[in-house]
Parts: C-alpha cells; structure tokens; sequence
C-alpha cells in the first residue's frame, strides 16, 4: 500500500483546448495556432476562381544612379550645353533603354548586365536633368522625347489607335480592349471586373501576352520598353505642372504596354500609367 506524506508531489495534466475555427471576410476558413497558414481572400478572384494577387503596394519613387549627390549634380549642371546634351544621350539615354554607353565607358570596362534598377536610375538622372535644366532642353533640344517616341511607338502614336500608315498594328481602329482594360483593374479592381464580365486582370494579362510581343508589332526589346516606361514615371514623380504636355500623349502607348508578354513591362506600364493619370489636370480629360 502506498504511503503519501507531506514531500509526495502530484502531476496534473492540463487538457490543451482545440484551435479555433473562423470563416475569414473572403469565405476561408482560417485556423489560430502556431501552424495555422492564413490565406488571403486577395489570392482568389472574385468569381471564385484562382488567379494572382494584385498588388497592393505603392511602387516607391525612383532614386537617381549617376546624379544622386550633390557635387556630382553641380558638376553635371557646370558643363556647357553640348557637353550635358553628350552625356544625356550616350550615357543616361544607353543605360535607361539597357544597354551599353560604349562612348562613355569604353571597350575595357567590363559589361554588367542591365537591370530594372539601373535602368529606372538612369531613368531619374534624365529625369532630375529636366527638373534643372528645364523639360524643353532635355526632352526637346537634347532629342530624348524622340527616342522615347521611338522605343514605345517606333511605327508612330497612330499604330497605336489602328489609325496610321497600313491602319497600323492593331487594324480596325482602336487599341485592342485587352490592353485598355487590363490596365483599368490594375487602378481598381472592382470596376475593371464590371467590364470585363468577371475576368480577373492576371488572366487577361496572361492572354494578351500568349501570342508574344513580336505578333502584336513590337519590335524593340523588352528592356527598352521599361526603361522607357520607367523614365515617363520618373518624370512624373518630379510632378511639375510642364511635365504633362509631354507625358500625357504617351498614355495610350503605356496602356498598350499593359498587354505585354513580359512581366516586368506590364509592372513598368501599369506604374507609368497610375503616375500619368495622377499627374494629369482632372479637367484635361472630358467626361
């Protein structure tokens, strides 16, 4: 028979409760534990079915790569006219479109590959360059409008709208209305599924781009279109009143980038295209 005394101690086992059970706002059932995984009613669209998240996020603000100090800015604001028009074109210009500023850097240096960083770096040195020397000089005098012109439009801004030379790219008239409305949900969501009849903007993204960008007549490199993409963002970031007349006309060629078959060109066109219509003056738009 056992015997208990004053040093005989007792175990008592707590019985741990079970882990909740919650219906989240999206129709999910969500567990609370340390093995729960929380899925988000974003991750599916609202018809039901599974599609990506939209982003949520705003992109930050591009950061100048070459003129992000101020001795270097002094130093770029001393030289003369040619001297500033030279290193806009075949140093800024190379480096935003991807690619190499051979006159600049010359044969020896070796190439490192071009990124979306430093192309939106590039992107805001141009950019910081209008803010001091002025929009006209940089995009008109220095011709760097007409080598934007030619990266995103090389055909002209009527192949755009299927109004050009051989009723340009899109023939019919009109940009396509898959580019139009992916661009659309990418401002909200709600409203673009109204128009496109419960389609989630990832799958009309991914149909637009199926057929590659060379069918839809894109014929400049998908690095080109982005650095281009991100310079028109990086011009309206400076938000001065005399960006607009030049931005502006290019929103329908940032809209038709929306259906490209690169990632990084539909990010770069979604962004243009937010910071265009958040520049533009409410009553420049009719209706």
């Amino acid at each position: 028979m056992a015997s208990i005394s004053a040093s005989t101690k007792h175990k008592v086992g707590v019985k741990k409760p079970a882990p909740k059970k919650t219906t989240g706002s999206g129709g999910s059932i969500l567990k609370t534990g340390a093995s729960a995984k929380i899925k988000s009613s974003s991750s599916t669209s609202p018809n039901g079915a599974g599609g990506t998240a939209r982003r949520g996020s705003v992109a930050p603000k591009l950061q100048p790569a070459a003129l992000n100090h101020p001795q270097t800015l002094e130093a770029f604001k001393s030289l003369d006219a040619a001297q500033q028009k030279d290193r806009v074109l075949n140093e800024f210009v190379p480096h935003m479109l991807g690619e190499r500023a051979t006159f600049h850097e010359g044969i020896s240096k070796p190439h490192t590959a071009s990124t979306s960083q430093s192309r939106g770096g590039a992107a805001a040195d141009i950019a910081l360059a209008c803010k001091h020397l002025g929009p006209v000089v940089v995009l008109k005098r220095f011709g760097v409008l007409a080598e934007i012109e030619k990266t995103l439009l090389p055909q002209g801004i009527g192949a755009v709208f299927g109004n050009g030379p051989g009723k340009g790219i899109h023939p019919g008239g009109g940009m396509r209305k898959i580019a139009s409305t992916a661009s659309l949900a990418s401002m909200d969501s709600d409203i673009a599924m109204k128009s496109t009849g419960g389609q989630s903007y990832s799958t009309m993204s991914l149909a637009s781009g199926a057929s590659g960008d060379s069918k839809r007549g894109k014929s400049t490199p998908p690095n080109a279109r982005e650095g281009a993409l991100l310079f028109l963002r990086a011009l309206c970031e400076l938000g001065s009143r005399a960006i607009e007349p030049f931005v502006v006309p290019l929103l329908a060629a940032a809209l038709d980038e929306s259906g490209s078959s690169s990632s990084s060109v539909r990010e770069a066109a979604e962004d243009a295209s937010t910071a265009i219509v958040s520049l533009a003056h409410p009553l420049a738009v009719s209706g």
